[in-house]
């Protein structure tokens, strides 16, 4: 039986603030061995409820039946999926800042945040492979801090929508396999 390929989703799961619910999501995503590429965990205006982000190697096939599984969970209070771009958010810390380093910001359309103690705080917002070009120009003993998060950029939908989608699908199909047994 051939492998299906693995594509990257963004899943964003709004949870209880409790302990062992980040294991037990990892897991969920573990145990079919679909890798977790990147992790974040944030607050939310709500003091007792976060925002799980997980970029996660899923066959494109599971990503609906894993939101299932997701809501499963105790504590989990809902689950989206984004199927669109996923862009990076990256914040880079340096030691100095010369002008050579402000023309590669401005030429990576990085923008500084903050000067702090001697450190500058830079944030870019772009894909992967463009994050990492940054980075390795950076690299260096001025580099001292780097950090990056995933975001979605297209609009999430939640597993009403598509579980709507699914269902759609299947009476076009069936309508197909009806006109062609006529």
């Amino acid at each position: 039986m051939k492998k299906e390929a693995l594509t990257t989703k963004l899943f964003s799961l709004s949870c209880h603030d409790q302990d062992g619910i980040l294991s037990r999501i990892i897991q969920t995503f573990s145990r079919p061995n679909y890798p977790v590429v990147s992790l974040s965990q944030a607050r939310t205006d709500v003091r007792e409820v976060v925002l799980i982000t997980l970029e996660v190697r899923i066959p494109a096939s599971k990503a609906d039946h894993m939101v299932l599984r997701l809501q499963k969970i105790i504590g989990v209070l809902e689950v989206t999926v984004s199927f669109g771009a996923i862009m990076q958010y990256a914040v880079y810390r340096l030691s100095s800042c010369t002008g050579e380093t402000l023309n590669i910001l401005r030429r990576h359309q990085a923008q500084t945040i903050m000067q702090h103690q001697g450190h500058w705080l830079i944030q870019q917002t772009a894909h992967p492979g463009d994050i990492q070009r940054l980075y390795n120009e950076l690299d260096g003993p001025a580099l001292v801090g780097f950090s990056q998060l995933p975001i979605a950029i297209s609009q999430p939908l939640c597993w009403e929508e598509v579980k709507e989608v699914g269902e759609l699908a299947n009476e076009v199909h069936s309508l197909s396999r009806v006109t062609v047994a006529q």
